[in-house]
């Protein structure tokens, strides 16, 4: 299967999860490497649905994630979509690349007690997406990473894994 960005996606299987391309593997056991708690494609937004929600570090909230290649010429078009598909949730959203580039969508939060005394929080305001760096160390953990995913078998193109319903992370 030849992905939208004229690069060949290779279903891999890792850990039990089936995951639509080798990169997103890759990113999950970098995630992994670092202790971050993850999920591979944990909502539906109406319509996009991110590749990642993961706890980076001692955050308090899960950050919704997209991986792209490096390259695509559309990455205003993909950060639009990120960005609408997640207005009215209060998560950071990061874009990363195959060389562990990362932008990240951040916005400001408001917290609050709705009528019957229950805590909520959420998105206030447009954010604004900046450069993001992973922590120290990244190129080693890139290069295990990548040595975990090559033990995995790639599965045949004919299975894919269902797609999530609309629901919460």
């Amino acid at each position: 299967m030849v992905s939208g960005y004229g690069m060949k996606a290779r279903l891999t299987c890792w850990r039990g999860v089936v995951f639509r391309s080798r990169l997103e593997a890759r990113y999950a056991a970098l995630f992994e490497g670092y202790g971050w708690e993850w999920k591979y494609e944990p909502v539906n937004l109406s319509g996009w649905v991110p590749d990642f929600s993961v706890v980076v570090g001692g955050a308090e909230r899960a950050a919704l994630v997209e991986v792209k290649p490096l390259g695509v010429e559309h990455r205003g078009l993909v950060k639009g979509r990120m960005v609408r598909g997640a207005w009215d949730r209060p998560s950071d959203l990061l874009l990363l690349d195959e060389r562990c580039g990362a932008e990240v969508y951040e916005r400001p939060l408001h917290h609050g007690t709705d009528l019957f005394g229950r805590e909520y929080v959420e998105a206030n305001g447009v954010g604004a997406w900046r450069e993001w760096s992973f922590p120290a160390g990244v190129d080693e953990q890139w290069e295990l990473a990548r040595e975990r995913v090559r033990l995995e078998r790639v599965w045949p193109e004919r299975v894919w894994p269902e797609r999530v319903d609309d629901g919460q992370i």
